[in-house]
This record gives structure tokens, C-alpha cells and sequence, in this order.
């Protein structure tokens, strides 16, 4: 599953900043927002509505209405370049475009940027903001390439094999754990030459490609927890919930702005286990294990038969 999920990862584009990810490219972008960022990459101008729009009706075509309109906005030093030839229309529309775009990928980390750092106030800046985002696209791509090592997880904790998820979770760690140790050594760097943290970035990171097994985990004893609470019964699962839980909050994530992931994860399990015991949904799982049984000739036809004289439909078959 691995080899076909990584063949499948290389036709799949995460982010628009993957196009900037070798080192020219980056340089002709962070030319770009130095020469032309302020004042037009500023708050003010990057509401998420005004992207929308602008992404909607194709940044060539907005480039062509302003400077045909006598907004103040063309006035600034892109649209004057532009006017005069020394800026082509197709390098405005690429690096407009690739900067629009990752701020509509990645609206919640530009929240993060916009409140917490000074450097948001400078539209010739928001490279800075880039470059992160950058590093954690580098990250996404890795955890992405992961994801069948997840699923085995995932399934392992659900199945309730306890001892062999250790094992999983142990040695996925010891063989990412050089790997994870270069995206934080880069997240450090960055934030010394920045002077910036970025929260949302660097609680990605952070993680170290193993705490979405441990969220995993987490939310594979909400169900045995809930049943032992239904029994008034004490519950290690719930113990063991309680305790993993108490680690995470040692360590507070993100600004503030929106709920940390792996609580976000607990509460939408809590969710599904409800429902499932109230009888409003399907225990896919169940379904997943539910056995088959081969019917012989004789048994589809005369199942095929019968449908037919209940008034159903069925395609011919042949003889």
C-alpha cells in the first residue's frame, strides 16, 4: 500500500508553494514581494473576500481592470512597472497568483502571522511569512508520503492490539526521528533570523510525525471508555485517555484563535461513538469485519429469481 500511495502522492500537488520550493525560484519571489509588497501585500488589501474575488475572475483579468481604472491602487510601483514595460504581465500574474493562492491555502497560519508578528504591518515582508510556510510544506509533504503508516496505526488501536501499536509507534519514531530532528533544527533557524515564532507552524512541526498516532490512539479509548461509564464501572481506558490528555496540555498549541487539532479529533469521536450508540449511524468498522459468504450457481439464481418477482429490475445475465 505504501509504494502505490507514494506513486499516487507524485501526481498531487499540497500547496501552491511547492512550486518555489528550489532555491531560484524562491529568490525570483522574495525579488518580487521586496520590489513590489508594499504597500499592496498589507492586511487592508489581503482580506480574505478581496482574494476570493480577485482568484475568481483570474489575476490576469484584475490586473487589466485596474490599469484601466484610476484607482489609487495604480498608482503603486507593480501597475506602474507594468504601464511602462519594465514588469511583463505573465511574471506579475505568476508571483501574484503563487501569493494569493498560499494565503488562501493556508488562511489559518496568516491569522497566526497577522496577530502575532510586526512584521505583518510591511507588505514588502510577507516573504518571511513565506519562508515558513515553505518549511511547512516540506513537512506536509513527508506526513502526507506517512499516511498508510497512520492507517495501520489507526487500525491497530481500533482492533485493540495494544502491544503491537507500541512496536508500530516505536519504530516509525526511532526511523523518522533524524528526519524530524532537521525540520526543527530549520524551524529554529528561521524563527532566530525572523524574530518570529509562528505558532501554527511551529506546533506542525513540533509534532515530529508521531502525535497523529498518539491522537489515534486517543480516540480509539473513547468508545471502550464510554461503554465502562455506561456499566458505572471503573475504566483504564479512560485513566489512560485522562493521562494522555494531561501531556498534551502541558504544552498549549497555536494563538488561541481556533481549537487545538487533537481536541478538535476528540470531540468529533465523541461525536460518532453518540451517534452509534443512539443507533444513528453505522458502525463502518463492523461492516469492514463482516464475513463473506460465497453463494453457488444455483443460490444466485434462485436469489436473482425471485427478486424478479418481487418487480425488481435486474439487468439479463445470460444463460
Amino acid at each position: 500500500m505504501l509504494s502505490s500511495w507514494l506513486a499516487h502522492s507524485q501526481t498531487l500537488r499540497l500547496s501552491s508553494l511547492e512550486t518555489v520550493a528550489d532555491e531560484g525560484n524562491w529568490e525570483q519571489l522574495v525579488s518580487f514581494i521586496r520590489r513590489y509588497g508594499d504597500p499592496l501585500f498589507t492586511q487592508a488589501f489581503l482580506k480574505l473576500s478581496n482574494i476570493r474575488a480577485i482568484l475568481h475572475q483570474g489575476v490576469g483579468h484584475w490586473i487589466t481592470t485596474v490599469l484601466e481604472s484610476h484607482e489609487d491602487i495604480k498608482r503603486t510601483a507593480l501597475f506602474e512597472d507594468l504601464a511602462s514595460g519594465d514588469l511583463s504581465m505573465r511574471e506579475a500574474e505568476r508571483w501574484l497568483t503563487l501569493v494569493f493562492e498560499s494565503i488562501l491555502d493556508h488562511h489559518a497560519e496568516f491569522l497566526d502571522y497577522n496577530s502575532t508578528t510586526t512584521q505583518s504591518d510591511r507588505g514588502d515582508l510577507i516573504y518571511m511569512f513565506h519562508d515558513f510556510l515553505r518549511l511547512r510544506v516540506r513537512y506536509d509533504r513527508v506526513a502526507w508520503n506517512l499516511k498508510p503508516v497512520f492507517l495501520a496505526h489507526e487500525i491497530l488501536v481500533r482492533s485493540r492490539f495494544d502491544n503491537a501499536a507500541v512496536i508500530w509507534r516505536r519504530s516509525l519514531s526511532e526511523r523518522i526521528g533524524a528526519k524530524a530532528d532537521i525540520y526543527v533544527t530549520k524551524l529554529r533557524g528561521l524563527q532566530r533570523e525572523y524574530a518570529m515564532r509562528m505558532p501554527t507552524v511551529a506546533d506542525r512541526i513540533l509534532e515530529r510525525f508521531v502525535q497523529p498516532m498518539t491522537i489515534d490512539r486517543m480516540r480509539a479509548l473513547i468508545e471502550p471508555a464510554a461503554r465502562d461509564a455506561e456499566a458505572n464501572r471503573p475504566s483504564g481506558a479512560f485513566d489512560l485517555l485522562q493521562r494522555e490528555a494531561d501531556l498534551l496540555t502541558q504544552h498549549p498549541t497555536g494563538v488561541g484563535l481556533d481549537m487545538p487539532a487533537w481536541l478538535a479529533a476528540l470531540e468529533e469521536e465523541v461525536e460518532m461513538v453518540a451517534k452509534r450508540h443512539g443507533g444513528n449511524e453505522v458502525d463502518v468498522m463492523s461492516l469492514v469485519t463482516m464475513p463473506i459468504r460465497p453463494l453457488d450457481r444455483e443460490e444466485l439464481k434462485g436469489q436473482l429469481n425471485a427478486a424478479r418477482r418481487q418487480g425488481r429490475r435486474l439487468p439479463y445475465m445470460g444463460k
